[in-house]
Order: structure tokens, then sequence, then C-alpha cells
């Protein structure tokens, strides 16, 4: 039987709701067979793969660890102040940490059977460590652990044979998902003080300068071609390449991990250059309509091997593809960069990124991080911090009144993901599932963003 029995609360404030549906989507999370037979029929439903256990942030319970952890926080705040607004249901903050280290230590476990041997941060050690980390914030007992972690992602750092290909890059050698602009914003959350963090950061930081090719090189050397794509369709798209221009695989997620260590004081030769490079690209690939800057998943290749931002086709508008992701990574250069014009497009992006889900709130169809209304949600929730821009504060309250409207108590886990145009299942993951929609309720209030936030956003 499905637990409704949290107390939410009864004044008509969305972000107490928000917190309240957060707290149910943990509670259901917390239901071991309920999950496994939401899984088991997802698996039978879903036209992609669909994998969920394990050690791993983006398909195991370190995203439910996460969400669990973030809910004992929320309640010991309400329980010290006693504000109804920030309760998280009925369950005390001893309970849901009780529960979230249960996750966390059925994920840790998992790894003497299944090892994480990559440093990634969806799928690998990196990912893992940050959970880690985050637990001894308020246990100081997970520290050894942590540690022992991230010295695990700098050895495997020093020791992946990161590849330099002179004829482009595969999106997961240099991405944030997969590649190693995820892994060096990761590492550079950790402790520096840490055995083998500077090298590991350099490591990363030298590979990435190196996807962006020489500053003398007349195109960036991330491009894709057609022997390393992800899928072959991309064939008909690009049939001479691509460049990618998602957060998620592309260009803006190498700009904005570059930008957080310019941030951090990894300031050696070529790294400012990159970033104007980078950033130079994405404001000459833009593909505006009448509501202002727009961002096409993918820049096409002419046979010749240049970029045509003319051929071009409009994208979804989410984190991982399209204008919001970009925007991330213009705010993070332009901060990086001390440059307002960059903020000023950013800004400007932005709401007619947002002033295009308004008129067509339907187009976002998932509530997930990665492709939904949740990653708008966070995107908003980044730009309203960095810039005090009072639209977006105007935006975080709708889109959280919109993923709302996603949130469903007689579905097994509150929310379900569109994994594909039209086809909804249930998932508890963190990018593409309910744990991640779960912490983006819970951050939705405003604030500072929790370090999760802030590794989807970069830095």
């Amino acid at each position: 039987m499905l637990s409704n029995h949290l107390n939410f609360p009864s004044r008509p404030d969305p972000y107490a709701t928000a917190h309240a549906q957060a707290a149910l989507i943990g509670e259901r999370l917390s239901q071991e067979k309920l999950v496994a037979n939401a899984v088991e029929r997802a698996a039978t439903r879903a036209r992609n793969p669909f994998e969920w256990g394990g050690a791993s942030l983006g398909k195991g319970h370190t995203g439910v660890a996460l969400l669990q952890l973030a809910l004992a926080r929320h309640a010991e705040a309400a329980e010290r102040v006693a504000d109804a607004a920030i309760a998280t249901g009925g369950v005390s903050s001893e309970e849901w940490l009780a529960r979230a280290q249960a996750q966390l230590h059925s994920a840790v476990g998992s790894t003497h059977t299944h090892p994480l041997t990559n440093t990634s941060v969806l799928l690998g050690s990196s990912g893992l460590a940050l959970a880690v980390e985050d637990f001894q914030q308020t246990d100081d007992r997970y520290a050894t652990s942590a540690s022992r972690l991230w010295q695990q992602v700098a050895e495997q750092v020093r020791d992946h044979p990161w590849p330099v290909r002179e004829s482009g890059y595969a999106a997961t050698d240099y991405d944030v998902v997969y590649g190693a602009a995820g892994v060096l914003v990761a590492l550079l959350s950790a402790p520096e003080a840490l055995s083998g963090h500077r090298d590991a950061v350099d490591i990363l930081v030298s590979y990435l300068l190196k996807v962006v090719g020489p500053s003398d090189g007349e195109d960036l050397a991330c491009r894709i071609p057609p022997e390393l794509f992800p899928l072959p369709e991309y064939r008909e798209q690009y049939p001479f390449g691509y460049y990618n221009t998602g957060l998620s695989h592309g260009i803006p997620g190498v700009l904005s991990a570059l930008s957080a260590a310019y941030r951090a004081g990894y300031d050696g030769p070529g790294v400012r250059s990159a970033l104007r490079r980078l950033a130079d690209r994405l404001l000459e690939w833009s593909t505006p309509d009448r509501l202002g800057p727009d961002w096409p998943a993918g820049v096409p290749l002419t046979e010749a091997g240049t970029p045509n931002p003319v051929e071009s086709v409009p994208t979804r508008t989410a984190w991982c593809y399209g204008t919001p992701g970009v925007v991330v990574a213009l705010l993070q250069a332009g901060a990086a960069l001390a440059d307002a014009d960059l903020r000023s497009t950013a800004i400007t992006a932005h709401r007619a990124a947002m002033a295009r889900v308004r008129a067509v709130p339907e187009s976002v169809s998932s509530p997930t991080i990665c492709h939904g209304v949740a990653g708008l949600l966070c995107v908003a929730a980044f730009v309203e911090e960095q810039t005090g821009d009072a639209a977006a504060r105007d935006d975080v309250r709708w889109l959280t009144e919109r993923l709302l409207t996603h949130c469903d108590s007689a579905q097994p886990l509150i929310v379900r993901d569109e994994e594909s145009t039209g086809n909804f299942v249930d998932d508890p993951s963190f990018l593409t599932g309910a744990a991640g929609v779960g912490l983006s309720l819970l951050s939705a209030r405003g604030g500072r963003q929790t370090w999760w936030n802030g590794l989807m956003l970069h830095g």
C-alpha cells in the first residue's frame, strides 16, 4: 500500500508544499519493495536501457541517500525554529538521517562486489566521493571514508589514459556527466590538502585545454567526428561531424568546469584564453528568435570541417541541452573573466528561455533534472543567486508550482520521468528520477545552493 501519511502544511505556500512533496518522495524511496517493484515495471516499459542499483550517483542508492540527508537537515531546521513552512512531514530529523545512512551504507557496500572503476560523476567514484563528503559535514565519522574515496579518484585520474585525438573527441572524453569536466568540478569540491589532489586537478585542467585546442587554432579541437558519434542516427543530422553545445555533454560544460578551476586559482598558461575562446564560440553560435538568444543541441560541420551554425536546428529548453545550460556556462565564464557583457547576455538568454517555456508549458513535460522542470528550477535558482535578477526570482516560484503539478501521490514514486517522448516510467534516480526531483523541491525556497546543485551547475 502506498504511504500518504505525512503531514502536509495547509497554508497555500508553494515552497511549503514543495518541501512536503519532497518528504513524500523520500518516504516512498525508503520502501525497498515498492522501489524494486517500480523499477521492475519501468525496465519493461523503458525504450532505453534502464538501470538501477549499486553505488553510483546517477543510477544507484547514492542519490536517494542525498535526498534523505537533505530531508534530515530540513527537518532539523524545522524542529529548531518550529517553522511549519520548512517542515518535512511527520518524520524526525534523526529518522531521516538513519534512513540516509542506510542508503549510503548500501551504496558503499555494493562497491565490494561491483567496484566503481571509472572516475565519472554520474556512474563513477567522484559522484560517490561527493556524497560521502557531504555526509561527513554532518558526521565526522565519515571523514576517513571521504578521504579514502577522494584519494581513489585522484589515483584514477592519474592512471587514466585520457585520449588525445587528432580527428576530434567523443563527448564522453570531456563532458560533465561521464568525462573530465565533471570530475574536475567534483575534485574542486574536495579538500585541497588531500594527497594527490593538486596533481589530479592539474591533469584534468591540462586535458581540457587540449580538448579546447591551441589558441592559434582556427576552431575548437572538441569537434565530434562521425566515427565517435554516441548514436548512429546522428549521421543524418551531422554527416560531417558536429560540435556539441549542450551543458551535459558539450562545450558549455567544459567552459563551466574551466571557469570554476580558474576561479579556484588554477590559472596557469592558456586557461584564461581558453575561457575566452569557448565563450566567444558560444556567442557566435547562438540562433536567436524573436524572444532573444537561443542555442541548438549541436552545430554541424561542413564537408570542409568548419562549423555551420546556420544549419543548426532548435532543441529542447532544458538543463542538459538548450539555452538554460548555456546560460549557466556564460554566467560562470562571466564571473571568471569579470566580463559584465557575458553576465548580461546570460540574463537576457535566461529570460528568453523562460518566456518560451511560459508560452508553451507543456513543451517541458518531464519533471526531472536532466531534461525537465526540476532542471529549469535549478537553473532559475542559480541565476537568481548569481545575479539577484527579480525575473529569475519569479521564475523560481512559477517553476516550483509547475513542478508540483507533476507530483501525484497515486504514483509509486510520486513523479515519473518521460524517458522518451510520451513514455513515462518510475525512476528512483538522481539525474533522471525522483531523488533529483525531491532535492530540487527542497532547494526551491532560495538561498545558497547545495553542493549537488553546484555540481550540476558547475562550481
